[in-house]
């Protein structure tokens, strides 16, 4: 967000801080989507799906924008629920995704590979399972947390990584430089100077 809009000096900052510790400094987006679309790539050429998992509302978003590139790709629920929301006030993020639901019941999955926008859930949940059983499905989680070496064994998932729609410990850093405050408040999240 820094450099879209404008930032002014202020006395006191008040800002939220779910990642303002210095182990959570997120690569570049375009990194990010280069190294998914080559790890879908290669899934692809061996006819795996992948399953790309994010927040309902806004990750889900961005991964609808980033890989709908690939064919076909399915939605869950939730997320073309949003998606058509999101068109709805003139942003397309290719809502005629096919649904998972609908390409479940018609047998569409079984014709491999395909990708699959689905909320974040960990890997030890009844879907995820049956995705991997089934379909021998590839889960891929987008989060912030990815930062954390741990994250993706304590999701369980195959790959993980760092993606939010949050400031970074390093913007956050640049916010304060750029507003100057006299005293920085911070809510929900880390703290560390």
């Amino acid at each position: 967000f820094l450099g879209r809009g404008k930032t002014s000096k202020c006395d006191t900052l008040i800002m939220e801080t779910t990642f303002g510790s210095p182990e959570y400094v997120f690569p570049p987006v375009e990194k990010v989507i280069e190294e998914v679309n080559r790890l879908i790539a290669a899934l692809f050429a061996k006819g795996i799906p992948a399953v790309l998992m994010g927040y309902p509302l806004g990750k889900s978003q961005i991964l609808s924008h980033y890989f709908s590139i690939w064919d076909p790709v399915y939605a869950c629920e939730s997320v073309a629920k949003m998606n058509k929301a999101y068109s709805a006030l003139g942003v397309s993020l290719g809502d005629d995704f096919g649904s998972y639901e609908e390409a479940k019941e018609k047998g569409l999955l079984d014709r491999k590979p395909w990708v699959l926008l689905s909320p974040l859930t960990n890997g030890r949940s009844k879907f995820l399972r049956e995705l991997k059983g089934k379909y021998n499905a590839v889960s891929i989680a987008f989060s912030g947390w990815a930062c954390r070496p741990g994250y993706r064994y304590a999701m369980n998932v195959d790959y993980a990584f760092p993606m939010s729609d949050h400031c970074d410990f390093n913007e956050l850093m640049q916010l304060i430089r750029m507003c100057s405050p006299e005293k920085v408040i911070t809510v929900h999240g880390q703290n560390k100077k």
